[in-house]
């Protein structure tokens, strides 16, 4: 009886730890907001996040720093880092952030990498004090931290390099990028003393590129500079670049043969020399209607360029020539979009504010991806992110700035494969 009683007792136990197991499985775990609003507000601009190898997300941008003698905003180059789910990592530099001031007026920055190693790489266009050539000196400026967030003394001085690419003292950079070599790539414009037909300074697409060690690299351009006009008749800026398997360079942003501004590709060779395989000797210029300008492009897997400019989308071939298998004679008309990422399966995404588009390798709206192809990022008011970064799981990171209250803020999103917001990321609901 006594044996009957304890099997009896033992099954009722165990009945009920199954209950409160079956019971806790159906608990709901605890929703987030699918993006993290960061304390730093007023005056702060967030650009563009990049993701470590380890999942830790760092969101590169700039803040207010004061005036200078002229009444001028000054700025310093910020960066955070967020755990995988979108908290601020409190092992980063002892509190999650970090600030650094490069030039002695101000920093804007303007991209950064995650290295495979996990150390970052910033890239910004320092503003120097007053010289002798120019009033407001601006230069490509470098800086790379530890994983940890400290910077890097075996980088450069001090973990930053300052680079003068104009003998006129202006010079902006723009895009990072990382080669498989370790290489660093760091594209903008300078502004260059031209001679024919006749004298004049203008601004010219300009690539710089940098050891590992932070030193200019002497195999690359002149002394690791690479400084080409484009057009024929004033500036031309660039905006982004991409860096082809071979190693060859490509280059976008607007370019002059006539006003208003056209779209231009520049393409160099390894060597940081014009590929005049490419177009007119390394170069080309695409006028549309009233005038554009291409802001990001993407390489395809095939050697096809993708060229986003001001509502459309530009195929090239791989000899510069537009691709006539392509919308209309090489050119796609689309909905406004700031940026062109290139997913593993081929698929393509585009990003404008607060707003995904996503389309099949045929350019076929995607049907599993937000509303008929298009995904609305809802991250309080005016979310103004960079260019998205793609999580090996297919999760989209979006990065930039938000107002919240009235204050603009620096702001992290991620979005599901599907274009949804992701409710395992960031801040509780």
């Amino acid at each position: 009886m006594t044996k009957r009683l304890w099997i009896l007792l033992l099954m009722c136990l165990l009945l009920l730890v199954g209950l409160r197991v079956a019971a806790g499985a159906q608990e709901p775990a605890a929703r987030r907001k699918g993006y993290t609003v960061t304390h730093e507000s007023g005056g702060v601009w967030g650009r563009m996040v990049a993701l470590q190898p380890d999942g830790g997300i760092v969101l590169g941008g700039f803040q207010e720093n004061g005036k200078d003698q002229f009444g001028r905003d000054k700025f310093r180059i910020v960066l955070l880092r967020l755990t995988p789910d979108g908290r601020l990592d409190p092992a980063f530099n002892g509190g999650g952030s970090v600030i650094t001031a490069l030039g002695e007026v101000g920093d804007v920055l303007h991209g950064v990498a995650a290295q495979p190693d996990g150390k970052i790489v910033a890239v910004a266009t320092a503003t120097r004090a007053r010289s002798k050539n120019h009033g407001r000196p601006e230069n490509f400026s470098l800086v790379r931290y530890t994983a940890a967030g400290q910077l890097d003394a075996a980088f450069g001085d001090g973990g930053k390099v300052l680079t003068q690419v104009s003998q006129d003292d202006l010079s902006q950079a723009k895009i990072v990028a990382l080669q498989a070599d370790s290489k660093i790539l760091v594209a903008g414009s300078s502004l260059t003393q031209h001679w024919w037909p006749i004298p004049v300074r203008r601004w010219d697409f300009a690539v710089v590129r940098y050891l590992p060690s932070g030193r200019l690299d002497a195999n690359f351009g002149s002394r690791g500079m690479a400084v080409h006009a484009v057009g024929d008749v004033s500036e031309d800026f660039a905006t982004d670049m991409a860096v082809q398997p071979d190693g060859k360079i490509v280059v976008v942003g607007s370019a002059h043969v006539r006003y208003p501004a056209d779209i231009g590709v520049l393409r160099l060779k390894a060597d940081g020399g014009r590929d005049r395989s490419f177009g007119n000797g390394g170069r080309v210029v695409t006028q549309w209607k009233g005038g554009n300008s291409a802001f990001s492009v993407a390489i395809q897997n095939d050697g096809k360029i993708l060229v986003l400019a001001a509502g459309i989308v530009l195929r090239y071939l791989a000899d510069g020539q537009l691709d006539p298998t392509f919308g209309e004679a090489g050119i796609m008309l689309i909905a406004s979009a700031n940026s062109i990422v290139l997913q593993p399966d081929g698929k393509i995404l585009l990003a404008s504010l607060a707003r995904l588009a996503r389309y099949l390798p045929d350019w076929r709206p995607d049907p599993s991806f937000g509303l008929a192809g298009v995904a609305t990022v809802s991250v309080g008011r005016n979310f103004r992110p960079g260019a998205p970064v793609l999580q090996p799981d297919g999760r989209i990171l979006l990065g930039g700035s938000n107002d919240v209250d009235g204050q603009r803020r620096l702001t992290v999103a991620r979005c599901n494969a599907d274009g949804t917001l992701d409710r395992t990321f960031g801040d509780p609901e």
